[in-house]
């Protein structure tokens, strides 16, 4: 019985799984969630499976590796899959951190909308185009 749940073919099995795993799966199994639910998802996920893959794949840089590439090409995840992390902890962190930054409407300034308008009312000076010959010939006279 310990042969079939541990055998190579178990563990190539839980090797493919793993491998198919992006958080963009995990973003539309659960559309339901918020984006942090949905982190919470893909981090117990990978928990889980990284106890079922054999010794050698079971390492902390193999699973910041897979962290990396399941969630490289989510717009909100970007900063943090490419920004060097110390370990899988922080990694996870910063995904949090872009994620929540990336839903959070921006606030509207009211010292920028002032600038903005008071630019329009500013009033324009039309000056004479001056040419080279123009300047050469006032300084000969």
């Amino acid at each position: 019985m310990k042969s079939n749940f541990e055998g190579p073919d178990y563990q190539r099995y839980n090797l493919k799984r793993c491998n198919e795993l992006t958080f963009q799966n995990i973003i539309d199994s659960n559309p339901d969630k918020n984006p942090m639910e949905q982190i919470t998802i893909l981090t117990i996920a990978l928990d889980k499976m990284q106890k079922t893959l054999s010794s050698e794949w079971q390492s902390e840089a193999v699973i910041y590796n897979k962290i990396v590439s399941t969630c490289k090409d989510i717009e909100a995840c970007k900063i943090a899959c490419y920004r060097p992390s110390q370990n899988v902890a922080v990694l996870i962190l910063d995904l949090r951190s872009g994620v929540e930054i990336h839903n959070k409407p921006l606030a509207t300034s009211t010292t920028a909308t002032y600038h903005s308008e008071s630019l329009n009312k500013i009033p324009v000076i039309i000056m004479p185009i001056l040419r080279i010959e123009d300047i050469m010939t006032d300084q000969r006279s």
